[in-house]
């Protein structure tokens, strides 16, 4: 999804680097997320608590999305 509102969020003078860090920090979270569980339930955390834990980055993903708006230099009035 995040490919699809990149290039309708950046101007096109920057859209190609707005495109690229938002594949960095995606691709960050797949290092990242496996690599936290690992820790958690090597620290014997509950599956409840383990769940919650991994939730809580999903949670405040979906807030930041609510904030993203179109560019306007990015629209474009030929376009349906």
């Amino acid at each position: 999804m995040l490919y699809a509102i990149v290039p309708e969020t950046f101007p096109p003078a920057i859209r190609t680097t707005g495109t690229g860090w938002a594949m960095s920090v995606g691709r960050l979270g797949a290092v990242a997320g496996p690599s936290l569980a690992g820790v958690l339930i090597q620290a014997g955390w509950s599956r409840a608590a383990y769940f919650a834990a991994l939730g809580v980055p999903m949670l405040l993903a979906a807030v930041c999305l609510r904030w993203i708006t179109p560019s306007r230099a990015s629209a474009d009035p030929g376009r349906p």
